[in-house]
């Protein structure tokens, strides 16, 4: 990957990451805090104290990192269209690329829902005694919000310039995988940066409450979260057709890999929460507030005086004593289990940005929108691209041009020598095209025999991003030779 690609993904990846965090805290602040039934004053401050620490200290600056990455993103989509060169870049660049592109249209309805969305954040900074009695209504609006955010996130170039059944098929499943992910990974980040470090700051009995009065509300989101994630993330596999011969060839493809591993150790991690910690959490829990209850009742008797009450007391002391350090163990355990499901749930995230900028290059903006200067001109040259190979059986060696590897029409030279170095005898040779970022089949080029050792024909690149052609050599023995070249191509 060069550096425009990297630049693209790393900030794709943060817009995509505050997307889902923002999202994914309203999910928490509607589907589970507002659900907790508090029985006492400290567990009722302990919530407000969650709750008002995502609105007051992270939710603005969230959205201001949403706001720059986002800006960021069409940087890197302009220098991916002007192949790296920083000194092509111009106002008037940008401005033909959000008016004269679907990127352009898909980045501008981003922008004015980003803009709602930070509009909204800066409500609590701005009305802290009227944030503090929000109605449920005003944290329903603001999960309108962060939906319209995930509804507007999937437009791309390569979802707009699909047919209109494709399209709509494509944003709702993606709209659906973000929405999974915000459930899922944006609960985890809410999690870890928020809930757990307000419960650990907390004395240890509240804390163990805590803990068994909201972590099954969230286990319940987080699951609807998981299964959506699965299963619109093998609808989603479908829009793009990858095959296995395509599949580790293509730099998608890998992406791919690395994010269905991200995606196993996520399952097996949840599950180890879900169904051996949890549990166990729970029951633990009820046993030491069973114990608690029995140690408080036991005090009260033992004021009176009597020996028997004394030496129960002990025994009861004993067993609460027990009953907490067990308690301790296993809450230690699972919030250390959230905390490293984190790393997982934001490769998926990772991945998921980089797949989208990788497929984005098939549908990079036409370079006819960059301004027509001499400078832009003479940086955006294409220069041909030549490549000496040897046919698989290592009879011959093939030396391919492709003149002048862009997208479209491009002219193919091939010429044969074998081992000796001298022309070769060839009755006639072939090229199979093939796109490797996305399953379109294989096209058929014939070359025509130049008559000085050479062969020539034209065909063409249909989008821009890595191809492989296989030069298929017949001989007059009726054997066939191959040779296979792997390239990247840009717009």
């Amino acid at each position: 990957m060069n550096g425009a690609v990297l630049l693209t993904g790393f900030m794709v990846t943060l817009f995509d990451l505050g997307v889902i965090f923002w999202a994914g805290a309203h999910c928490w602040q509607v589907f589970v805090i507002a659900r907790v039934q508090t029985k006492t004053a400290s567990q009722k401050l302990l919530v407000e104290q969650i709750s008002t620490r995502f609105t007051r200290v992270l939710s603005f600056p969230l959205m201001i990192l949403v706001l720059l990455t986002h800006i960021g993103v069409i940087l890197g989509q302009a220098l991916l269209l002007t192949r790296g060169q920083w000194t092509a870049l111009s106002p008037i660049l940008f401005n033909r690329l959000m008016t004269h592109s679907a990127f352009g249209v898909a980045w501008l309805a981003q922008e004015v829902v980003i803009v709602i969305a930070l509009l909204f954040s800066t409500y609590p900074l701005l009305y802290k005694q009227q944030a503090e009695h929000a109605s449920p209504l005003q944290a329903q609006v603001n999960l309108l919000v962060a939906f319209a955010l995930l509804l507007v996130s999937p437009l791309s170039p390569q979802t707009l310039h699909a047919d209109i059944n494709r399209a709509i098929y494509a944003i709702v499943i993606e709209w659906l995988y973000l929405t999974a992910q915000a459930l899922l990974i944006g609960g985890m980040l809410y999690l870890a940066f928020i809930y757990l470090p307000t419960v650990e700051r907390v004395s240890q009995n509240e804390r163990f409450a805590a803990l068994a009065a909201i972590l099954p509300r969230y286990t319940a989101v987080a699951q609807v979260g998981m299964v959506l994630l699965i299963a619109t993330g093998l609808l989603a596999a479908t829009i793009y057709q990858h095959t296995w011969n395509t599949f580790f060839a293509s730099a998608s493809g890998r992406i791919v890999i690395i994010e269905l591993i991200a995606v196993v150790v996520l399952v097996l991690l949840c599950g180890f929460y879900l169904w051996r910690l949890l549990p166990r959490l729970l029951k633990e829990y009820d046993k030491y507030a069973y114990a608690a209850t029995l140690l408080a009742r036991t005090q009260t008797e033992a004021e009176r005086g009597a020996t028997e009450d004394t030496r129960r007391l002990k025994w009861v002391q004993v067993r609460t004593t027990l009953r907490s350090e067990r308690l301790a163990t296993l809450s230690q355990w699972v919030m250390t289990t959230l905390r490293c499901a984190v790393l997982p749930a934001v490769a998926i995230v990772v991945c998921t940005a980089f797949l989208s900028v990788t497929l984005g290059m098939a549908n990079l903006p036409s370079t006819d929108i960059l301004p027509q200067t001499p400078s832009t001109v003479s940086q955006l040259t294409f220069k041909p691209l030549q490549f000496a190979v040897k046919t698989r059986d290592n009879l011959f060696t093939v030396t391919i041009t492709i003149n002048p590897n862009q997208v479209g029409a491009n002219a193919f030279t091939v010429s044969v020598v074998n081992r000796s170095g001298t022309s070769a005898q060839v009755s006639r040779v072939t090229l199979q095209t093939l796109m490797l970022d996305m399953n379109m089949g294989s096209d058929t080029i014939p070359l025509q025999n130049s008559g000085v050792g050479q062969f020539h024909g034209t065909g063409s690149l249909y989008m821009s991003g890595h191809w492989q052609i296989s030069v298929l050599i017949y001989t007059p023995d009726g054997h066939v030779h191959e040779a296979v070249v792997r390239f990247a191509t840009s717009s």
